[in-house]
């Protein structure tokens, strides 16, 4: 009669086998980890430059609003371009005939707007100013036609990395 000798194979992992799979497991983590920090920087920078177009937008149809029916408006000389233009508005006759003297400014990285009652320094909101655009690197505003009706040509540059630039004209329409 024959034995028949069974050999028993343990079922699980050796030493060797155990140690080539952490080294894959570490190579592919450190793939992985890269991989996310790469892509969280350029969500930063897409929601940094999202952020900007954003501001940009909105500062410029604040101004072309505020300039296109504006009574007058008050804008540097065309030899010389400055960082500072104000717009009075006309007649508000739902507030008594009153008329508001509207300021944009670039000071320390910041386009700010300030309204005030025309003729006094009471600002026309509880806020005295407003920031418009937060990371503004160049703003310009200069004269591009002083004979009637004006326009005053604006451009600014935003953000880094790309950054936005934008030149648009002011024209008021009331003059």
């Amino acid at each position: 009669m024959r034995h028949a000798t069974f050999q028993l194979r343990r079922a699980g992992m050796t030493l060797v086998e155990m140690l080539m799979a952490l080294a894959i497991l570490a190579v592919v983590s450190t793939a992985v980890l890269s991989m996310i920090r790469v892509a969280g920087a350029v969500n930063g920078t897409v929601n940094n430059s999202m952020t900007n177009d954003l501001e940009v937008e909105s500062a410029i149809a604040r101004i072309l609003g505020a300039g296109r029916t504006c009574a007058s408006m008050t804008v540097p000389s065309s030899t010389s371009q400055g960082t500072t233009f104000s717009l009075q508005t006309q007649p508000d006759m739902a507030n008594g005939n009153a008329s508001y003297d509207i300021t944009y400014t670039f000071a320390n990285g910041q386009l700010t707007e300030t309204q005030y009652l025309h003729g006094t320094t009471t600002p026309r909101f509880n806020a005295a100013t407003a920031v418009l655009i937060h990371d503004l690197r160049t703003f310009s505003v200069c004269l591009k036609s002083a004979t009637a009706p004006q326009v005053a040509v604006i451009v600014m540059t935003v953000g880094v990395g790309p950054p936005a630039l934008r030149t648009f004209r002011v024209t008021p329409r009331n003059q």
